[in-house]
């Protein structure tokens, strides 16, 4: 595992996060499989794209979570979450923004990334992936209420635009993240100018 500050991507629904997070991983980065209450997507595996759970664990194990987020969805209300001892160094955790402020409270100390994409592309990108229409359309509002302030409110954060993620492939993305950690890691003060270097 590398030796770097653990790595928080966050950015709405389809921006990339969770394959940028797999793509780390081919650098020596652990990415943190979080929890979840929702019903499984096809495809989709326990442990390895999530722990699915039921409610009873979030509420039995609240106190080792250092964020729990809830969502009504179309197919009812569920509950994502993370917990404090995955924040290890050399990991990767994909958060919402409140998921990122609360993990910032709970005293972990992590760098974000937010993958700032336009909804158009974001909505393109879901019914590509097969996602029922109503529930775009639910999340996208969402996302919209959500980021509305997240970047201002959180400067500190390390912005992947649009830009890069047309003119890179996931995989020079993981590695320009990693160029960027080893960066801040020799010289902290760094981290005000990283955005350009990516």
């Amino acid at each position: 595992m590398l030796d770097i500050k653990p790595i928080i991507l966050i950015g709405k629904t389809c921006s990339g996060k969770t394959t940028i997070a797999k793509a780390l991983e081919q650098f020596g980065v652990k990415r943190n499989v979080t929890y979840t209450s929702r019903p499984r997507r096809p495809g989709e595996r326990d442990g390895i794209d999530y722990h699915f759970v039921d409610q009873t664990y979030f509420d039995a194990f609240r106190h080792e979570f250092a964020e729990i987020a809830e969502y009504d969805a179309s197919f009812g209300h569920c509950f994502y979450g993370s917990k404090i001892s995955q924040y290890e160094r050399g990991t990767v955790t994909v958060l919402t923004p409140k998921g990122y402020e609360s993990v910032l409270e709970s005293g972990v100390h992590a760098r974000a990334y937010y993958i700032k994409l336009p909804d158009d592309i974001l909505r393109e990108r879901a019914i590509e992936r097969g996602d029922d229409l109503t529930e775009i359309d639910r999340r996208l509002a969402s996302d919209r209420e959500m980021f509305e302030t997240f970047q201002s409110d959180h400067p500190e954060t390390i912005v992947i635009n649009k830009f890069i993620v047309n003119d890179y492939t996931v995989t020079d993305i993981a590695k320009r993240i990693i160029r960027c950690e080893r960066l801040v890691t020799v010289i902290p003060d760094v981290s005000q100018r990283i955005e350009a270097s990516l």
